[in-house]
């Protein structure tokens, strides 16, 4: 299991680096049903620190739950890193990579090969996946600076595009969402 997720990191980067094109992403995007409570996130980074809906209040949350061996994470992967380091220096958007019941030390190899600078945080039992309404990898939910779920996105979206580019837009701007508690 452990080479089949290597390889395909590696299988990927070398398409990459090749020139070959990134397939067109794939993604379903609907608004989180207001009706349906925002899930807890009680989870800890594979650095220890423990992150919660309280510590993203303030900011707006892309949680993306993702897998090593799952190949539209890995395209994902490097497009979050991108926007997680546009944003790092306003502290207005955080990018959380939620893995899907991985060990420690695959998700460490994984971080490093992409040199990923978001906090990547752990889903040992796939508790926050299926609370959080995912069903498929990657899944992505968007969270307002009120710390509600906003926006879900299942299956691979381009976070370099426009489309990722006017769901973050309206969730920046919105300051009603950061007002209300």
């Amino acid at each position: 299991m452990q080479m089949i997720g290597r390889r395909a990191v590696l299988t990927a980067l070398a398409g990459l680096c090749a020139g070959r094109p990134i397939p067109a992403a794939v993604a379903r995007i609907r608004r989180w049903n207001p009706a349906k409570p925002t899930p807890a996130l009680d989870l800890k980074s594979v650095e220890g620190v423990r992150w919660s809906l309280q510590s993203l209040r303030g900011r707006v949350g892309v949680l993306n739950f993702w897998a090593s061996w799952c190949e539209p994470c890995l395209v994902e992967m490097t497009q979050l890193n991108r926007l997680a380091r546009r944003h790092e220096r306003d502290d207005r958007l955080v990018v959380l990579g939620i893995n899907y019941q991985e060990g420690e030390a695959g998700i460490r190899r994984f971080s490093q090969a992409l040199s990923l600078g978001f906090p990547l945080l752990r889903d040992p039992d796939g508790v926050a996946f299926r609370a959080w309404g995912a069903e498929l990898l990657p899944s992505t939910v968007l969270v307002s600076r009120s710390a509600r779920a906003s926006v879900a996105v299942e299956g691979q979206l381009d976070w370099d595009g426009v489309q990722a580019a006017q769901l973050l837009q309206s969730l920046l701007a919105d300051d009603s969402s950061h007002a209300s508690g």
